[in-house]
């Protein structure tokens, strides 16, 4: 008889196959033999409390900690949560660790057993200072870190953290705090695939049209006096056409408005010989160009925009258009198809 004919009845959300892993080692390993999968996994860092996120669907687990699990660590060892959460559809399931001593990297090597993940992010919260850079060093030793996810830090901690993963290739920026130009430029000089910068980040044409980014998102607020002007972006495109950022595959700008700007369009192509395609045509693009997630076979529709090409044949194309999810925003893409010469 098989594993899974020895299922009466297969769990299909994690809290449940999480249960019955810890019921008996026999049972620990039929869970595993019948892994899930989820295309990312999200591990948020945040003050006594660590949470990992399977995403939609799927659940997530809340490890939490007192204050005086970060005192007095024996060298090498890291904090043990009091507290373990299962969360699935708004349901809470209490766990307790399935043998003495688990630490916070054992239970997230326990649920990777039977939850299998190739994408790992890892995301800084408010009063994630009470893990020491030391305690997450140990934390994060041998796992492959795909992403990394800073919405506010300060920049001593900050710069620790990027010079300790400078493999990683997906970021989110979005440090509020006093800036530090140099840590942004620092990753826009890397060979990274995606990049989210926040406002509050000085970026000149020189840091766009020189960087090696596949792709670059910027988000920028009314108030904001050092973002790129519609002269820069048309600089841009037209390095572009001559060969600058061979890599690049998606360049998008979230522009908060106090009035749209309908030449925004016209001084952004001055000088260049484009098509305007028409809005009922519709295209798709492979949403892994821009994504960490998805296949080639996840598609993005696109409709409209304005078509030129590069010198080498390989074509672009500009939207500019109201975000309708987010209100006052107005949306500048740049994209650049594939197999298109």
């Amino acid at each position: 008889m098989s594993e899974e004919e020895r299922l009466p009845t297969r769990p299909t959300s994690l809290p449940d196959r999480i249960k019955m892993a810890m019921q008996s080692p026999e049972d620990y390993y039929i869970v595993k033999y019948l892994q899930m999968t989820v295309e990312r996994v999200v591990i948020k860092l945040e003050k006594t409390k660590m949470t990992i996120d399977y995403g939609e669907g799927f659940g997530q687990f809340v490890l939490s900690f007192t204050k005086d699990s970060f005192k007095n660590l024996p060298e090498d060892s890291l904090p043990k949560p009091f507290s373990i959460l299962g969360i699935f559809h708004g349901l809470v399931s209490k766990f307790t660790e399935p043998e003495r001593g688990f630490d916070m990297r054992k239970w997230f090597d326990y649920l990777r057993d039977i939850i299998i993940s190739t994408h790992i992010a890892l995301d800084f919260g408010p009063g994630v200072e009470c893990f020491s850079f030391e305690i997450i060093k140990r934390f994060l030793h041998g796992m492959d870190v795909s992403e990394i996810i800073i919405p506010e830090l300060n920049n001593e901690y900050f710069r620790k953290i990027l010079y300790e993963y400078p493999t990683v290739k997906y970021w989110v920026l979005a440090h509020e705090g006093p800036r530090d130009d140099e840590i942004y430029k620092e990753i826009m000089r890397r060979d990274t695939f995606h990049l989210c910068l926040q406002p509050n980040c000085k970026i000149s044409l020189d840091d766009v049209s020189n960087c090696n980014i596949v792709n670059l998102e910027i988000w920028y607020t009314p108030d904001t006096s050092n973002q790129l002007s519609q002269k820069d972006l048309n600089t841009f495109l037209k390095n572009w056409i001559n060969g600058s950022n061979p890599n690049m595959k998606s360049l998008s700008i979230k522009m908060e408005f106090e009035e749209l700007d309908f030449e925004f369009t016209n001084n952004v192509l001055a000088g260049i010989n484009y098509t305007d395609a028409p809005n009922y045509r519709r295209r798709k693009f492979p949403r892994s160009f821009m994504r960490h997630t998805g296949t080639d076979k996840d598609m993005i529709e696109y409709k409209g925009g304005y078509d030129f090409f590069r010198k080498d044949g390989l074509r672009g194309t500009i939207f500019y258009a109201l975000d309708a999810s987010y209100g006052d925003l107005a949306s500048f893409r740049f994209i650049v198809w594939p197999n298109f010469r």
